[in-house]
């Protein structure tokens, strides 16, 4: 675990985006351009990098923009089904690239390794989170040796 915070970080709050008036195919189109415009491109760019210097990857893809940015509309589904956009993902899109930077106050990267994967050496997933926010972000490394963007969401308990 490392606090992976700098004495003057980027505050998040101001970096919320108002998307509660939009309906859901709004709300989609919206957050396909968002996270193009913030996510995407500065990765595309390898401007996109982790606390400690490691280059992150953005894929516009459905499938990964799906994961990222969409939950289940039942509860009990969570976790696999994925069939509706959340507007508590969409407006935080500009905290991503902060968060896994470490210039977010109050971040926290923890270094998840899979022993019980079929994949040997173990693939490492980070996990920052920033507490006060309940806000998580999730990387995977890639057999490149760089890290790819898998989802950011709010979680349910403090």
């Amino acid at each position: 675990m490392s606090d992976t915070s700098r004495q003057r970080g980027v505050a998040l709050a101001p970096l919320l985006l108002p998307v509660g008036h939009l309906s859901g195919e709004e709300l989609e189109r919206e957050a396909r351009m968002l996270y193009a415009r913030y996510c995407v491109e500065p990765a595309r760019h390898r401007r996109v990098v982790t606390h400690d210097g490691e280059r992150v990857v953005m894929y516009p893809d459905d499938q990964d923009f799906t994961h990222a940015f969409f939950t289940a509309r039942e509860k009990h589904r969570r976790g696999w089904a994925k069939d509706v956009i959340d507007p508590r993902r969409v407006e935080r899109v500009r905290w991503i690239v902060p968060v896994i930077g470490g210039l977010a106050g109050g971040t926290q990267c923890f270094r998840v390794i899979d022993h019980a994967s079929y994949n040997k050496p173990a693939p490492e997933k980070r996990l920052y989170v920033v507490r006060e926010e309940r806000y998580v972000v999730w990387l995977n490394r890639r057999g490149t040796g760089d890290f790819r963007f898998k989802t950011a969401y709010v979680t349910g308990s403090r």
